[in-house]
């Protein structure tokens, strides 16, 4: 079964769109068609961010994780996340380290600037990093 590593962006938009890529995922996460893995350094960036926004609220997150059967992993330590920092904005490193060290095949993120980008690509290697849309590709078998 395919494990999937979710950041901060591809979960803000499963929460905010009900219609889009990310959603659809974590649908398949309830469904048990794929294993859906996330950190709790992930949720508290989220928590952190969610307050701009009306419509999302920390109840919101809450249900995501739980009534779609997302895993949240422990937070991650500093240690943890040094090994990673040279590959990705250090910002961002936390959210490799947890897509490797949770041993999942994917990570899915919108971030395009910090993550989904050729560069960080060829010096990660170890995980596949996609868009929801190509990691929907993928289970399709369209890619």
């Amino acid at each position: 079964m395919l494990k999937i590593f979710f950041d901060a962006s591809a979960l803000f938009s499963a929460l905010y769109s009900a219609t889009g890529g990310s959603r659809q995922l974590i649908i398949f996460v309830k469904m048990e068609k794929i294993i859906g893995v996330t950190s709790q350094t992930v949720t508290e960036e989220l928590e952190a961010n969610i307050a701009k926004f009306k419509k999302i609220s920390a109840i919101s997150l809450q249900r995501l994780i739980t009534d779609y059967r997302l895993l949240v992993t422990e937070k991650l330590t500093e240690l943890e996340i040094g090994p990673f920092l040279g590959m990705v904005h250090p910002k961002d490193a936390h959210v490799i380290a947890g897509g490797i060290l949770t041993g999942c095949n994917y990570l899915v993120t919108l971030d395009r600037k910090h993550l989904d980008n050729p560069s960080v690509k060829k010096k990660v290697g170890k995980i596949e990093i996609l868009s929801p849309k190509e990691m929907l590709k993928v289970i399709y078998g369209q890619k």
